[in-house]
């Protein structure tokens, strides 16, 4: 599930992931030619938005989206899922070079084969005509953001929401369970072109409860509610969780190479705890961006009603 095409950045830019930061080892049968690299903790270069590599080794040409903290160029490290697919090509010594665009554009552009792969993306029976789904190694849950005085904080059946009206970004496609309650009428269902768009609604109340990717919840109410937490309340039941995947364009057994080389550095990363110390930093907001489009540091991030100008110094 990604953000509507009318709320994200619609520029292009290519974000070159390479070896600085924490250091990894793979043995020599894991990794070829490296034996070990640094790198986990990249920043981006103001003037090119992109990070150099060291030495010359074959390059992947991906696109992705804007959707923080999962990949974003403002994020560390290009965001959670940009972090772990670089790496794990990086273990089978290949470079991942990320192209930032619009989400339905990124699509097109390596269904065309225009670039080697896309990331990352929901299972749908139709992508499987355009690409080879890779090995999945995150659940994203969609969890409900609520009225900070609704009486429960947690939900177990749809009968919860019974009466309350649920924003929802048109575009997603939530759960089929989900739509069959609110054909039952047992909630109504208020749509907006952006989860933004919802949120405002949300503080606004009017909107009982959104739906939305759990961190791009947390990413929308620190960027545009400055972290005043105590205006929602989350529910901790995910509506569901949902994997999402690298896709490889099709393209003979060059793509069936590119598909082994990958899923068996995902493995790697899952051997040896890497991908187990990411996703921990993903939950302590590692990979948050602020208004500003830099780093989220949670301790120092301003909490009052500041404009953009004031907190970011332009």
């Amino acid at each position: 599930m990604h953000p509507p095409e009318s709320e994200i950045d619609h520029s292009i830019s290519t974000l070159r992931l390479t070896s600085t930061g924490e250091l990894i080892t793979f043995t020599t049968q894991e990794v070829w030619p490296f034996v070990s690299f640094d790198w986990s903790n990249p920043t981006l270069s103001a003037k090119s938005d992109r990070i150099s590599f060291s030495r010359r080794v074959p390059e992947v040409q991906i696109t992705t989206g804007e959707f923080p903290p999962y990949s974003s160029r403002y994020s560390i490290a290009g965001g959670f899922y940009t972090h772990v697919i670089a790496l794990a090509l990086a273990s089978q010594g290949l470079q991942a070079n990320f192209t930032f665009m619009p989400w339905r554009r990124a699509y097109n552009e390596a269904a065309q084969s225009h670039f080697d792969a896309t990331s990352f993306w929901a299972e749908s029976p139709d992508y499987h005509v355009d690409f080879l789904f890779a090995q999945g190694f995150h659940e994203d849950d969609n969890i409900f953001y609520c009225r900070a005085d609704l009486p429960f904080n947690d939900w177990s059946t749809f009968k919860d929401f019974r009466g309350l009206t649920i924003g929802v970004s048109r575009g997603y496609t939530y759960t089929e369970s989900f739509w069959e309650a609110a054909e039952k009428k047992l909630f109504i269902t208020s749509p907006e072109n952006t989860d933004i768009q919802n949120f405002r609604k949300l503080a606004a109340n009017r909107i009982d409860c959104l739906l939305i990717s759990e961190y791009y919840g947390r990413h929308i109410e620190w960027t545009y509610f400055n972290g005043r937490v105590e205006m929602f309340k989350k529910l901790s039941t995910p509506l569901a969780s949902i994997p999402s995947y690298l896709l490889i364009a099709r393209g003979g057994a060059r793509s069936q190479k590119l598909k082994y080389l990958y899923n068996r550095g995902i493995k790697i990363l899952e051997k040896n705890g890497t991908l187990a110390r990411l996703r921990s930093r993903l939950r302590q907001g590692y990979y948050d961006v602020n208004v500003c489009h830099t780093p989220l540091d949670f301790n120092k991030f301003p909490r009052g009603g500041e404009s953009r100008s004031a907190l970011c110094g332009y």
